[in-house]
């Protein structure tokens, strides 16, 4: 049995316990816990249910994540599949629609476990430094308004564009 997130990886093995379950988690477990209801009982859980069972993600960061704080040892890395020969020829064909200065792309769901305040700081450190670009922050998520303020905070709000998305990634 192949298990996808953290609640499926504490009930499938609860209610199967004599089937082979193999956990996965496509995300930093605790950046996600912080944000969850249930940030004080499923670190419980999980180092309670986790152990003895192989748990598969997709970043090493992940893996470190799961092995340090939840003292998991079974941990593998199997990164997520990316078509980098499409990737390559679709960056060479010439687009219309982008602006003709340099620019930075930062793309994802705009979670708290993204940690985009660490980007935008450094973009604006960098900024201060000199860098002549500007950045473009494409996702959608509950974190927008905290980032829009934060690029003003720093003084940055006319260098940096968010391109909302109609869903996340």
């Amino acid at each position: 049995t192949l298990t996808i997130g953290t609640y499926s990886n504490l009930i499938v093995p609860y209610v199967a316990p004599d089937r082979t379950t193999i956990l996965t988690e496509h995300v930093n477990v605790s950046g996600r816990l912080a944000e969850s209801k249930s940030r004080v009982v499923l670190p419980k859980l999980i180092r309670w249910r986790y152990p003895g069972r192989p748990v598969v993600v997709p970043s090493q960061g992940a893996a470190d994540d799961l092995r340090a704080p939840y003292g998991l040892t079974d941990v593998h890395v199997i990164p997520h599949g990316v078509d980098d020969q499409r990737i390559h020829r679709l960056a060479a064909e010439t687009q219309a629609d982008l602006p003709p200065q340099p620019y930075l792309i930062a793309a994802g769901r705009l979670a708290a476990q993204k940690d985009y305040p660490t980007m935008l700081t450094a973009f604006a450190e960098a900024h201060g430094r000199g860098l002549d670009t500007d950045l473009l922050i494409l996702g959608s998520g509950s974190q927008e308004a905290v980032l829009k303020e934060l690029a003003t905070k720093l003084g940055v709000e006319n260098r940096v564009q968010l391109a909302l998305l109609a869903r996340p990634f």
